[in-house]
Order: structure tokens, then sequence, then C-alpha cells
């Protein structure tokens, strides 16, 4: 049987995870196969499989199908040419259904066997009616092949929108011959191109830092920060976070203040934990300087004072908590960071610090540092960061997978990528390979750092259930 998946609406770009279940019946008595059913069509004795329903999901039609292992899921069968109507977005599908062979004096486990007049013995008939009724519960160890989508994982931009993305600009484009644009233009257009390509694939959400109501003032007023983000994690949020953000265009008047990070990766962090922790997430902190406002020191009204001139050592210190406590990595992107020391000697607002080294501590803590000396993504022009949003919004793909139907024996279950069997390990703190999410529960997996690397590179994840020995 082919399995259909058919647009319910618009097609949106997606990736979507197939399922492969692939392990064999064995017969109580002696262990070895009696049946293997596919989706190809293909059906030995006392084994069958039936669509038995169909819904749209995220615009695409799931079915949904059970194993018929002697007897059925469900007694009544549709008719022939049926039609299983879409719901609301009018979508039909035809359905169709595989019944158990009945040839000869086939058994099935010794327990079955096929009548005289074509039935199956032991499986229930329009008289007798559902498993429910019966008392039969397919194993949930046999064949069948589904497509899944993973859980989009929950994903806030926190963004800098102090004076100098506006004040410094730069030459995006590696052109001579064009004029330079404001940082903050660049970071416009790169966000918007992520949140176009990737909108329907990331639940996004966004943090300013300082707030729109910062003021241009060396003062608390210019450290302003919303206590929580502009624009919360949703589905298909690029529009809002769009119309939330000051244009591409402009200029002082909508871009001032300090450079308040370490309150921008507390305000994500405390939205991120009100949200659903079996679905992944992340942050992604974007700046041009070194934090400084930070809560530790007192207030001011003038240059020179603590409040922007020394650097908020509370930001890696968040940061590492989201992450080591909270399991919440953070990404890093430096807009043209400098390996030295700047502001020194100066009341500019700057923290006399080398930023670079800073923003490789922040990484470090985020648990997302990359390879080498330079552990953040450090764009230089306007392709530098929109390259890097992209890579990191490819490496954020949901590598959370639900198994539905969940799989009767945990402890029989192997994943597959690309062919190469992924092992299961104990969490995915250090280990490459798979966890259940949950403790007790065994309906959801969580790949864990290569192993999800591989199924961004390859999209595809097959899952064997597998039966325990006989007796």
């Amino acid at each position: 049987m082919d399995v259909l998946l058919q647009d319910c609406a618009t097609p949106v770009k997606k990736r979507v995870v197939s399922l492969k279940f692939r392990p064999t019946i064995h017969s109580p008595s002696e262990g070895t196969p009696v049946g293997v059913s596919t989706f190809e069509g293909k059906r030995q004795a006392g084994v069958g499989v039936r669509i038995t329903s169909m819904k749209c999901s995220q615009g695409l039609l799931i079915a949904t199908a059970c194993l018929l292992v002697g007897s059925g899921c469900s007694s009544t069968d549709p008719p022939e040419d049926s039609q299983t109507q879409g719901g609301a977005d009018g979508i039909e599908s035809g359905v169709d259904s595989f019944e158990p062979q009945t040839t000869g004096d086939t058994t099935t486990g010794g327990e079955s066997s096929s009548t005289t007049d074509g039935t199956t013995a032991g499986a229930p008939t329009s008289e007798t009616g559902s498993s429910e009724e019966t008392g039969f519960e397919p194993p949930v160890c046999g064949v069948a092949e589904f497509v899944l989508e993973a859980a989009p994982p929950n994903v806030v931009l926190v963004l800098d929108k102090s004076g100098s993305m506006v004040i410094e600009t730069w030459d995006a484009d590696q052109d001579e011959e064009t004029d330079p644009v404001t940082r903050w233009s660049s970071l416009h257009n790169v966000v918007s191109f992520i949140l176009d390509r990737f909108d329907g694939e990331v639940n996004f959400g966004a943090v300013l830092f300082p707030s729109k109501e910062a003021e241009a003032t060396f003062s608390p007023q210019g450290c302003v920060v919303e206590e929580e983000p502009e624009v919360g994690v949703a589905p298909r949020n690029g529009e809002a976070i769009l119309d939330m953000m000051p244009s591409a265009g402009a200029g002082s008047r909508s871009i001032s203040g300090g450079t308040p990070a370490a309150e921008g990766i507390r305000a994500a962090r405390e939205h991120l934990l009100t949200l659903d922790d079996t679905v992944e997430r992340f942050m992604i902190l974007v700046t041009d300087g070194a934090a400084n406002c930070s809560t530790d020191y007192p207030e001011c009204d003038e240059p020179g004072c603590d409040l922007f001139e020394v650097y908020d050592e509370n930001l890696p210190a968040i940061v590492g908590t989201a992450f080591e406590e909270d399991g919440i990595p953070t990404f890093v992107v430096g807009i043209d960071i400098l390996d030295a020391l700047i502001g020194e000697g100066a009341a500019d607002g700057k923290p006399a610090v080398n930023t670079f080294e800073k923003l490789n501590e922040v990484a470090d803590a985020g648990g997302r540092a990359r390879d080498g000396d330079e552990k953040f993504f450090n764009a230089l022009n306007e392709a530098d960061l929109q390259a890097a949003l992209e890579q990191i919004a490819g490496q954020v793909f949901s590598c959370t997978i639900p198994l539905d139907p969940p799989p009767e024996h945990a402890n029989f279950v192997k994943i597959a990528i690309d062919g190469d069997e992924i092992p299961r390990v104990e969490d995915c703190d250090s280990d490459d390979g798979w966890v259940f999410v949950g403790e007790d529960t065994f309906d959801t997996i969580r790949l864990c750092n290569a192993a999800c690397e591989m199924l961004g590179v390859d999209g595809k994840l097959d899952a064997k259930y597998e039966c325990p020995p006989p007796g």
C-alpha cells in the first residue's frame, strides 16, 4: 500500500522525518518470524495493515495505521473506493486496507487457523466487534511505516539595539563603490531573511536590549529591558517580530541606549522556562559590543560611571545557568568584533575589555561554542551575518521526535540515520546518540549532539521496534 501525503493548503517547505518500524512478529512457541507486512503491499499469514485515520497537521495529510495480526484494529471495513474527508481543508484521499491473508491451513503463533469459509479463526468478525471488545491488543512490535514531523524548537532572538548599532557603520557588501550602512540595517535585513526562510520550521520569539523605551542617556533610562520578550515564542511569528522591530533605516531616535545583554538574556530565559520543556529551547544572542548596564552597579546620570564603563559579568553567568541548569543553549553572534582592548581611558560607554575574549567566554558558557580560537560567530559584513544566522537556524532544527505508536518494549528500540545505527545513551550532556524524553514515558526520543547534526544533514530517521526473545 502506498501512503500519500498531500498538501492540505498552500505548500510550505518542511523538514519531514520518516520513521520506519521494521521489526518482525515472532511466534510465541518457536521464536521465528511468522509475518511481515509493509506499505509496499506485501502480506504474509495473519498479518495486515490498515489505514485507520487521516488528518491534516500543519499543512500535511497524515495517515495513521495499525497492525492487523490475526485480528484487526476494527472489525468494520471501509467500503471499496471509500474516501476520507480531509476536514476543513476539503482534502480527500482514498483509504485502502490490508486484511490478514487466509490461505490454506496457515496458522499464526499456533493459535489462529484458516476456516473453510475463508475467515481466520480467532479474529473478530463484524459480529464479534472490535479488539476492545475481544480483549485483543495488537502488539506494538511489527512492521509499519509512518511519516512524522519533529516538533519545531522554541527559539528567542536576543537582539542588540544599543546606540552603537547606528553610530557605527560598515561595508556591508564588501564593495568600495557602495556606501556603508548601519549595523542595525544589516541586522534587520538578515533577521528578515531568516524569519522568511525558517518561520515554518522554528517557533521564534524576540527580545530587544535595550527596549524601544530606552533613552539615549548615560543613565538607567538607557538600560531599560522589558520584563518579557517583545514578541513571545509562537509558530509562524516572523511577521509579528518584523512589525515589532525598528525599521532597517532607523536612526538614533529609535536605536539608542546601552548594552544590557544580561537582562535581555534573563527575559528570554524566563520566557522559555514557561514553555514545554520536552520541546527543545534555544537563545540566539546577537551583539556588536561588550555588555554593560549591570544591575550590580549604582545608578548614575553622567558619562564615566560604572553603569556604562564596566563590563557586566552577569552575562556569562546567566547564559551558563540557562545551559547547565535549564538545558537551554545559547548561540553567540558578534558583529564586527575586534580581538583587541577597547574603551580604555575614555568615558564613551564602552567597557574597557577585549570584547572578542568576553564573547568567547559567553559562547563557552552557552554550550554551543565553535571549534578553534573563535568560539562565537564573528560577522565582519552582512553576508557573514546572514551565513552565521542561517547556520545556527539549521542547527536548531528539532531533534525531538515523537514515536507514534510508542514502543511496547522500550529496551528493544533501535534508531538509525542513513543506515547507520545510533546508540542509545544515558544523557545528551556529552554523549552522541539518542535518549527517551522523560523518565517513565517512551513516546518521544531526542537525538544528541553529533546524532542531531546527522539528522540535519540526512533528514531521515529509521526506527526499528524489536520484540523481546520468546520465553
